[in-house]
């Protein structure tokens, strides 16, 4: 007994870093949603709740019956709060590049913004530009994406018009269209007058349904807005590292078609529980109270201090910035990046030499444990992908959006495994491994300076504290090392955990390992003073206390893998005829048929791209035969030709007759150079030989369709049509079709990648040009 409370009692230093990264993660989170008696001038929650059930019982595709009707719901309650509002009703178009599975992504529609303007004070003054959308994906509700946002911004509207008269106006900005392709954004600022006196913009979106509201993109000359966003006095997290990741990741929102022209502004979003995203339980059930208060409280609070700021003496100056706890925000300029990372490098090879010659290490000693470092933070990778990839296998989930239900659980089993990484050492060893710890931060300082400036403080701030740690570690006085082992565990709870708890968020558990490595590290620079009274059976009672707990949580996240209905199997299904030959087929982008599919393919389906109705397309198709549903075929009528510099202009009416609410043109054979919607946009034509897979979706097609206007190569151009609506033929009292899985235990995939098309009907056709 003696043994085990002196083991209890060592063991006290690494349980208190452990309760305070802990603390560090837990201190991101949103604000205690407010009641609908809280006082006109403040957000409420509850009051914002009750647009949110009106708006997402369904879903809202752009040009849905269920998004007109939102629409008019939306518009209405901006008006009441006192706003001018009216509907731009616009055709807009944008390209981006291939798709991850081959064609060119293309789209084109007719969106419907809602625009309301508070009128402000100064005659000249600039606006303040607060922007989110109300259309959703066909898969889900959305309630959160981007429900809570846009049901927000009108509790915001109403507040603000209780505030009384400011300098600025404020517009209100709700686009349609943005799971398309950010169409509303692309007609909103390339047609909308409001936006031209726009001097800062206030986005609001959602990649989840629960947790904080981050600030994780920014516009040109950042600077102010983030000091705004700082002397706010609200809950906020914001850091520079994000806006250098998402800009190199191929995801964005309308806040990006504002980046294009140069507006300042500042980007937010709640990102918790992905696996809800994109699909039917992204619902108004799962809706965090709080992340909306928290969206609510960062838009009337910013858009307050803006709207009474003159924003046309705002200077045009670059940051680089992060949060510390959950409000407090240092801003210093990018520009110091350099500088920083320097001094931060200089500090810590001078105070590595001057420990080296007092301790007695020798150069093989630290190549030693570089190179153990590196065996650790190579065993930690593979760890954590290992056990990401295994849990992959039975969580069907995870192949969508390589994320897992309750997906916490399992950063909190890495969390432990870092853990019992810093455990398993020999006491005595701990400066060197935070010496060794600090060679790649040291790397990491320089690298991030010169090519991402905006994260350099990630590496150069605890590079910063294990310089000071090592320069006063041969001290005679316990309490100078003590207070450089502080100095070299802050940064390290304070900073590293919580960029590690985002990083697995943002980039998913499917790349897991830069957060495992930034735990690591931060055990590897904690070391000093984590075990500084702890002896070898307290570290063993760590080591294996954290490795059960591990165990514990990792076995739980593999019996999650049971279907239930808050945790549904997801299944992709597709009903396609091929109206010129008579023929009807069932289809999925799944692996393998499943309990849900089964009863449409079969046991044995055939598998393998099916280019002849998706040209270009890199996925195999699961594809079975079914029986036909007569639908006629979209049609494309040429209303004139003539000759072009590289070919041929070739003007032609596309329509559904069952009134399909999209249409899809895909080059079989042949080329396209550009194209057009008559009185609408053009795209950048391509080169002459540029014959690749091409693939052009109509949104919100009209009853008479659209006029579009292509320029062709000089050979004849073959294309392949579709319309596509909706769901899954489910003829009554024919038996030849299933009856589609009613069971809440599986969902229709996520409108995720290639599976935005499945769940829908498509009716297909070729036509000669």
């Amino acid at each position: 007994m003696p043994r085990i409370a002196k083991a209890l009692t060592g063991v006290g230093l690494p349980l208190a870093l452990l309760a305070g990264a802990t603390a560090a993660i837990r201190a991101m989170r949103p604000p205690a949603p407010a009641s609908a008696q809280a006082p006109p001038e403040h957000f409420s929650a509850e009051r914002a709740q009750r647009h949110l059930h009106t708006i997402a019982q369904e879903p809202r595709p752009t040009g849905s019956p269920a998004a007109e009707k939102a629409r008019a719901y939306l518009a209405e309650q901006l008006a009441q709060a006192g706003f001018d509002v009216h509907v731009q009703e616009a055709v807009a178009a944008e390209g981006y590049g291939r798709m991850p599975y081959g064609p060119a992504n293309l789209a084109a529609g007719k969106v419907h913004n809602i625009v309301a303007r508070l009128p402000g004070t100064a005659l000249q003054g600039q606006a303040v530009l607060l922007t989110s959308h109300y259309d959703s994906v066909a898969q889900g509700p959305g309630a959160s994406d981007a429900g809570v946002p846009a049901a927000a911004l009108v509790e915001v509207a109403r507040a603000l018009k209780s505030r009384g008269p400011a300098r600025n106006d404020v517009v209100i900005a709700l686009t349609d269209g943005e799971e398309l392709g950010l169409l509303g954004a692309k007609a909103l600022f390339e047609e909308e007058p409001l936006v031209r006196r726009v001097g800062a913009m206030l986005n609001f979106e959602a990649r989840g349904t629960s947790g904080p509201v981050l600030m994780f993109e920014t516009g040109p000359g950042e600077a102010d807005l983030v000091s705004a966003l700082a002397r706010s006095g609200l809950p906020h997290f914001a850091d520079s590292l994000f806006g250098e990741v998402y800009r190199r990741i191929p995801n964005s929102t309308d806040f990006a078609v504002a980046r294009t022209w140069g507006i300042p502004g500042l980007n937010f979003a709640h990102i918790g529980d992905f696996a809800h995203y994109h699909t039917r339980l992204d619902d108004i059930e799962r809706v965090d109270p709080a992340s909306l208060q928290h969206h609510g409280e960062l838009a009337l609070a910013l858009a307050e201090r803006l709207r009474r700021t003159d924003l046309s003496a705002r200077e045009e100056r670059e940051a680089a910035y992060f949060t510390l706890a959950n409000g407090k925000t240092i801003s210093y300029p990018r520009r110091a990046a350099g500088p920083l990372a320097a001094a931060a490098a200089a500090l810590w090879a001078g105070a590595l030499a001057h420990w080296m010659r007092q301790s007695g290490t020798s150069p093989r000693d630290l190549f030693c444990g570089q190179a153990a470092l590196w065996g650790r933070l190579a065993g930690g990778a593979l760890a954590a992908q290992g056990l990401v990839a295994l849990l992959g296998r039975v969580r069907p989930e995870f192949r969508r959006h390589g994320d897992f239900y309750r997906s916490n659980e399992l950063f909190a089993a890495l969390g432990l495994l870092s853990v019992a990484g810093a455990a398993a050492s020999r006491p005595g060893s701990d400066e060197l491994r935070m010496a060794a710890a600090a060679t790649p931060l040291a790397a990491a300082a320089l690298g991030c300076a010169r090519w991402l400036p905006g994260a350099a403080h990630l590496a150069a701030l605890p590079l910063l504290g294990s310089g000071v740690a090592l320069l006063t570690a041969p001290s005679r006085r316990p309490g100078v090392r003590l207070l450089g082992q502080l100095a070299a565990a802050a940064p390290a709870v304070a900073l590293l955990v919580p960029r590690a708890a985002l990083t697995y968020q943002g980039l998913t558990p499917r790349i897991a390992v830069p957060a495992m490595a930034m735990m690591q590290l931060a055990g590897e620079l904690t070391g000093p003073l984590m075990w500084r009274q702890t002896g070898k059976r307290a570290r063993r009672l760590l080591l294996g206390a954290s490795l059960v707990a591990a165990g514990v949580l990792t076995v739980r996240q593999f019996c999650l893998g049971r279907p239930t209905p808050d945790r549904p199997h997801p299944y992709a299904l597709m009903y396609l005829v091929d109206t010129d030959r008579g023929r009807a087929f069932w289809l999925s982008t799944d692996d393998e048929p499943g309990e849900a599919t089964r009863p449409f393919l079969g046991d044995h389906p055939g598998k393998g791209p099916l280019d002849v109705y998706f040209p270009g397309w890199s996925r195999d198709l699961l594809h079975a035969p079914a029986a036909l549903v007569e639908l006629p075929p979209p049609v494309v009528d040429v209303v004139s030709e003539e000759p072009h510099e590289h070919g041929r202009r070739v003007v032609v009416d596309v329509s559904s007759p069952r009134g399909a609410r999209q249409i899809s043109l895909a080059v079989r054979s042949g080329g396209v150079r550009s194209w057009s919607l008559a009185e609408g946009p053009a795209s950048a034509p391509t080169s002459p030989a540029n014959d690749g897979p091409w693939e052009l979706w109509l949104h919100a097609v009209p009853a008479g369709g659209f006029r579009l206007v292509l320029e062709l190569t000089h050979g004849p151009v073959l294309l392949r049509v579709a319309d596509r609506s909706d769901g899954l033929p489910t003829p009554a009292g024919d038996d030849r079709f299933p009856t589609p899985p009613k069971n809440p235990a599986y969902t229709p995939a996520a409108c995720l990648d290639v599976e935005g098309w499945s769940n829908g009907t498509l009716a297909v056709t070729e036509k000669s040009l």
